[in-house]
């Protein structure tokens, strides 16, 4: 409610007049945004936190299924002929081998995972979540090179880089047996471009499996682009473009 005196140039009151205005369907929109925003930012959360259980789900039960058939193959070798001493023990050693390998693997990608669900929440700089990833590799040397300065701006993009980066180092330490990882950040103007090289063995022919298509599934969602290089003995290259706008 508000009200109006009206005066004449005298300063005498002449007349009035009172407004009333209905703002209780206004608020009652408020409410039902706010009421909105919090249910997309509870559906957004349980949406990460199911891919995420999914990773983990996927990882541990291939491992320890193809631990546990390894396990089995020991197991027969040992029982061969029903004697225990005189068992052919030459595949052994390479049972146990390949154990050791998946059970490596198994435990990196589920460190990678839980590696992410702490970055989610604690960095929004692109350069603190890179770093950290880059310092969590023990098997091979990550050096990381920054051009350009990161700034808020580009903070949206931390997730997209950040689970790229994780894919390229899970998929570097199954198959590309390197020593070394170089991964340039490029902070541009109205985009960013990611670059990631190794020393491995690389491929003659790229193959698009579950960590590629995800890398480019990112980065596509984003607006951005992906372009792979390799070559036998050549290592693997893979370079991305973010728009700092998305399409």
């Amino acid at each position: 409610m508000k009200r109006y005196a009206y005066r004449d140039r005298n300063g005498k009151n002449i007349a009035g007049a009172v407004m009333f205005t209905d703002v209780g369907k206004y608020y009652q929109l408020l409410e039902q945004e706010q009421e909105l925003a919090v249910s997309n930012q509870k559906l957004a959360i349980e949406q990460e936190r199911n891919r995420i259980a999914q990773e983990v789900h996927d990882t541990t039960g291939h491992t320890l299924t193809m631990i546990n058939s390894l396990l089995k193959l020991i197991r027969i070798e040992y029982e061969k002929d029903g004697k225990e001493a005189g068992a052919d023990e030459t595949g052994i050693p390479e049972y146990l081998r390949q154990a050791r390998e998946l059970a490596g693997n198994g435990i990196r990608e589920l460190r990678c995972s839980i590696n992410h669900l702490r970055q989610s929440s604690s960095y929004g700089l692109i350069t603190q979540g890179v770093y950290q990833l880059a310092q969590s590799v023990k098997e091979f040397e990550v050096e990381v090179e920054i051009q350009g300065e990161d700034r808020e701006a580009y903070s949206h993009l931390s997730p997209v880089v950040y689970e790229c980066l994780r894919e390229a180092i899970t998929n570097c330490l199954k198959y590309a047996h390197a020593t070394h990882m170089d991964v340039i950040l490029k902070f541009g103007s109205g985009c960013l471009n990611l670059y990631i090289f190794d020393n491995g063995a690389g491929c003659g022919e790229i193959q698009e499996g579950n960590g590629m298509r995800g890398i480019r599934q990112r980065t596509e969602a984003a607006g951005g682009t992906v372009r792979t290089i390799s070559g036998n003995g050549e290592g693997f290259q893979i370079y991305i473009r973010l728009p700092l706008v998305a399409a």
